[in-house]
């Protein structure tokens, strides 16, 4: 059964690519207006802008996954569509080229390599971009609990900067372990040293979920090519919500706030 859910999902995946992009556009739209309200009409957005500007980041980061994802479905049905229009493959015979131009004989004359390789990149992206969201919700999660801790419960019992030095640094320490396929879980008598924060932060971060799947992820690919390809996938995500923010392409300093809504509620505000 799940050879044949791997062998059948194309039509699945394009309804949820589709369906997944019209509603992030929405929630990133929702976000920006509340912002542009909240930050307008009250005096504590500074107190929770960092964590919705970094929920904004996860919405970016699903909705290039799922782009990407439907640009290369499309390309994968696009393979397949003209494999069966033309079930005989390639005629060498008719494609005469000149040297230093050749072809290879020996290849596949039809396009099973191609449809094969643009389907699994499919799963990668998808699998990338819900791991890293989850993730990187997590990384939120923890922030916030430090948080709530530093302001609500430690500040009055001593001075948190220790606290909040080794919560900052561990994370730190935490993340580059991340990005870096457990490096530093693989490094003799230094693992006892992380073993306790690390498993601590794997429950906070939400890691453990995603555990046994990054394991498969890191053991069967190029550990440069992957970093590479998460690297630019989180900064793509980051840029993309700073263009929405800071609008790095309009002069205008708010291009996403309504002035005239703006303007009642201000009115009403008063």
């Amino acid at each position: 059964w799940l050879q044949r859910i791997q062998e059948n999902s194309s039509e699945l995946e394009l309804l949820i690519s589709g369906g997944a992009i019209y509603g992030l556009l929405q929630t990133s739209d929702a976000i920006n207006q509340f912002i542009a309200k909240y930050a307008v009409l009250t005096s504590k957005f500074s107190e929770v802008g960092g964590y919705i500007y970094m929920f904004k980041v996860i919405v970016s980061m699903l909705l290039i996954g799922f782009i990407s994802h439907l640009i290369v479905r499309a390309y994968w049905l696009a393979l397949v569509c003209l494999n069966y229009v033309y079930p005989e493959g390639i005629n060498f015979d008719k494609i005469k080229l000149q040297k230093p131009y050749f072809i290879n004989p020996n290849k596949r004359n039809d396009l099973y390599n191609e449809i094969v390789k643009a389907d699994k990149i499919c799963g990668l992206i998808l699998y990338t971009s819900i791991a890293a969201c989850i993730l990187f919700a997590g990384i939120i999660i923890y922030m916030m609990i430090v948080s709530v801790l530093d302001v609500y419960f430690l500040n009055d019992l001593f001075d948190t900067k220790l606290f909040l030095s080794i919560s900052g640094y561990s994370l730190l320490i935490y993340i580059l372990d991340l990005v870096l396929s457990g490096l530093f879980r693989k490094i003799p008598y230094f693992s006892y040293i992380t073993y306790p924060f690390f498993k601590i932060l794997d429950f906070l971060t939400l890691r453990f979920i995603v555990q046994k799947s990054l394991w498969k992820f890191s053991s069967n690919s190029n550990i440069i090519k992957r970093t590479l390809l998460v690297a630019l996938f989180v900064v793509l995500s980051f840029c993309y919500t700073l263009e929405q923010n800071n609008a790095i392409f309009d002069e205008r300093d708010y291009p996403w706030v309504d002035y005239e809504a703006y303007k009642s509620d201000v009115s009403s505000y008063r």
